[in-house]
């Protein structure tokens, strides 16, 4: 806990953990990492465990509380210009949102989340954001849109999975 990157690993760490459904161990690790979050200097850190903390809530159907440390991972990230970790928040925000019922507001998010992709590239987030989006505007009854993102959610579901194929093959090969 007294190393300078500690939250920032144990952030990752927990993401993975959630990633992965392990959500006991995460819950763990969760409670140890926030005891030092208003005393860090890791900035990195602090914004990792609100964000885990409300991915951890989300996936535990508690969207309302999720909400706070979703936004509070956000603002951070906003203060210090981590572009992609404001993605990840407004991801967040916005399945949240979409879980709520809220599809304007998850509008909002998904599609900050969509004009913020332009400064930090990843497949993986353009395909989480397009999905939500795709949900949001067919709740609200714009099917052309949702239509338009649903359609580019499934071919990048398949760029996905041909770069994971093809660092399978490459690891494989080596």
């Amino acid at each position: 806990p007294m190393k300078p990157n500690f939250l920032s690993f144990l952030g990752i760490l927990i993401v993975c953990e959630n990633n992965l459904d392990m959500l006991d161990s995460a819950k763990a690790h969760i409670d140890l990492g926030m005891k030092y979050v208003d005393t860090t200097k890791d900035i990195q850190g602090k914004i990792l465990m609100n964000f885990v903390k409300s991915e951890w809530e989300y996936k535990n159907k508690e969207f309302h509380k999720a909400i706070p440390f979703a936004i509070k991972s956000l603002r951070l990230s906003e203060q210090y210009q981590l572009k992609q970790f404001v993605i990840m928040s407004e991801i967040l925000l916005m399945n949240i949102h979409n879980e709520l019922k809220e599809y304007r507001l998850a509008l909002d998010f998904g599609l900050s989340a969509k004009n913020n992709q332009k400064y930090y590239s990843n497949i993986s987030m353009q395909h989480s954001i397009t999905n939500g989006l795709s949900v949001a505007y067919a709740e609200i009854g714009e099917y052309e849109e949702a239509y338009l993102f649903i359609k580019k959610t499934d071919s990048l579901k398949s760029i996905d999975r041909s770069e994971k194929n093809k660092r399978s093959m490459d690891s494989l090969l080596v």
